[in-house]
């Protein structure tokens, strides 16, 4: 595949599509600069994905350069605001920098508006557990939880957020 990929790139250097596959393959292999290299060509030739952003911001997150990685994920929210993904890549670099009631912020206006996601109430709960807030973690978990009960996730963290918590 990776030959495949880097024949189609040097075939047709304005493929955008190209130089995500690259990305992709390289990220995949966790050789974060190539990867990244490969997904700012992409960018520079389309900034139109949002994944691409992402792509290159968990590059980032991953060489922990988190400023770069927050630049990435919030071009990522302006071209697709609606996508949850992008907001959850978000929170969880602010939440890496110690910006968690910025992070808390911008999921409590998400939940406004989407509230049946399940992504975002697990991050809340994972934020307000990172602010030591448990009992407002242990409800973000039962949500979770209420909107996929065969998930055993959400109450794995609901248990360590009760107990936390010093409730049963």
């Amino acid at each position: 595949k990776r030959s495949e990929l880097e024949s189609m790139a040097a075939a047709e250097p304005s493929n955008a599509e190209a130089f995500r596959g690259l990305g992709r393959y390289w990220q995949a292999k966790e050789y974060w600069q190539p990867a990244a290299d490969a997904y700012s060509r992409a960018i520079e030739i389309d900034d139109t994905d949002s994944s691409t952003r992402v792509g290159r911001g968990q590059c980032h997150s991953s060489r922990r350069r988190p400023d770069l990685a927050e630049s990435d994920f919030r071009r990522a929210r302006e071209i697709s605001p609606d996508r949850v993904a992008n907001l959850v890549s978000l929170v969880g670099v602010l939440r890496q920098m110690y910006r968690e009631t910025e992070a808390l912020a911008l999921l409590d206006e998400a939940i406004a508006k989407q509230g049946s996601e399940f992504s975002l109430h697990m991050e809340r709960g994972l934020t307000l557990r990172a602010l030591e807030r448990h009992d407002g973690a242990e409800e973000s978990f039962a949500r979770a939880a209420r909107l996929q009960p065969a998930n055993p996730y959400p109450n794995i963290f609901r248990s360590r957020s009760l107990s936390q918590a010093g409730r049963p």
